[in-house]
């Protein structure tokens, strides 16, 4: 798989069509849509054809009654043709088996007039992002059942290559991730290595619920730049907003650690097993929760939270303040340090809390190893 090229279009707006006979329609939701996406926009079927066959689109908004050909012969033209391009439906009318045949064509969405622009742009952002995580997960079930084929080819190499398979692969979709949003720099190496100090630190001191194996140490390093894969699956325009995001915008967000954990957790059930993906799933999943309970997506609280996930939330959140962001500039360590401490407790597990406390000055040798 070329993976340089699934992150180049990672970074690219998507293109959408919009197909409506009514031209104030076709204005209204191209004015819409056209600070975040590449809209093009045709008055019927047979001017979007051309449009669509030009490729690379992402997106189709079409009326479903239009002169001539409706938005389902459309639909079922893309499906004939073999185009699988999502298609969002936009009627007036309650056309029962009009609905049902759009859905069996596979309409993603069918959205009713009037609508407001929230409820387009929701929609169009919910199905594209879908989109990004069907590609991604696409992508990275072919490559891993290539590895699977050529690992087969030769037994004696098998152990040996499906480890450097791991790492590579968990290597490429960290940075593919980490291409989103450029600022991050060394964020997934620092993160990963206070993630491993801590989980050291309760192998000497914590008690027997604290502690990992050398094994499990091993894994929850390896697998902790994966902890952000999900932001694959948002948007640009939010993903990379230089100010604070608006309640919306932040529940959009929130979903990384939801589409983090569904691509892995595909990825696992396709190899069959989880013996590396399922610390990968935990972390990615529960990184956001909270040891009072308060956090997403689950409101998990205490010892419902994964350990490796407890580890991850206090390392990412020390790296977020002491490194430079889109929104805001470094915090000195000794400030970040303050506010991790204040977080003992309620934001953060008070164990894990206390092994930061008393390793601070290795997290801040790593900061200076690793500096972006």
């Amino acid at each position: 798989m070329d993976m340089q090229r699934l992150v180049t279009e990672g970074n690219t707006r998507e293109r959408i069509v919009v197909v409506d006979d009514e031209r104030v329609m076709r204005e209204l939701m191209r004015d819409v849509l056209v600070e975040e996406f590449e809209v093009q926009t045709a008055d019927g079927v047979a001017s979007a054809r051309p449009l669509i066959e030009s490729g690379n689109v992402d997106l189709i908004v079409s009326d479903i009654r239009m002169p001539v050909a409706s938005g389902v012969d459309l639909l079922q033209w893309c499906h004939d043709a073999g185009r699988k391009v999502p298609v969002i439906l936009v009627s007036g009318y309650s056309d029962g088996d009009l609905i049902m045949r759009a859905l069996n064509l596979g309409a993603r969405h069918l959205l009713s007039k009037p609508f407001t622009p929230d409820a387009l742009l929701g929609q169009v952002r919910e199905v594209l992002a879908s989109q990004r995580l069907e590609k991604l997960q696409a992508r990275f079930m072919a490559q891993l059942q290539e590895n699977n084929r050529q690992l087969e080819e030769n037994v004696q190499l098998r152990t040996q290559e499906l480890a450097l398979t791991q790492e590579v692969t968990i290597n490429a979709l960290a940075r593919l991730a980490e291409t989103r949003d450029p600022e991050t720099g060394a964020h997934l190496e620092r993160t990963r290595c206070y993630v491993k100090l801590l989980a050291e630190w309760l192998a000497a001191n914590g008690s027997a619920s604290y502690v990992l194996s050398s094994d499990r140490i091993d894994l929850v390093y390896r697998t902790a730049p994966l902890h952000d894969i999900g932001k694959v699956g948002v948007p640009d325009s939010i993903l990379l907003k230089p100010g604070k995001l608006t309640p919306e915008e932040f529940e959009v967000m929130k979903k990384h650690t939801l589409f983090g954990y569904n691509a892995l957790h595909l990825a696992a059930e396709g190899l069959g097993t989880t013996t590396f993906l399922t610390v990968a799933c935990e972390i990615t999943l529960q990184h956001h929760e909270r040891w009072d309970g308060k956090g997403y997506p689950s409101a998990l609280a205490g010892e419902r939270i994964a350990l490796s996930a407890r580890l991850m939330a206090l390392a990412d959140v020390y790296d977020a303040l002491i490194s430079k962001r889109c929104y805001k500039e470094p915090m000195p360590p000794e400030k970040a340090r303050e506010i991790i401490l204040q977080g003992r407790g309620t934001q953060f597990d008070p164990v894990v809390t206390d092994g930061f406390q008393t390793i601070c000055s290795d997290f801040e040798a790593v900061a200076r190893e690793h500096t972006d």
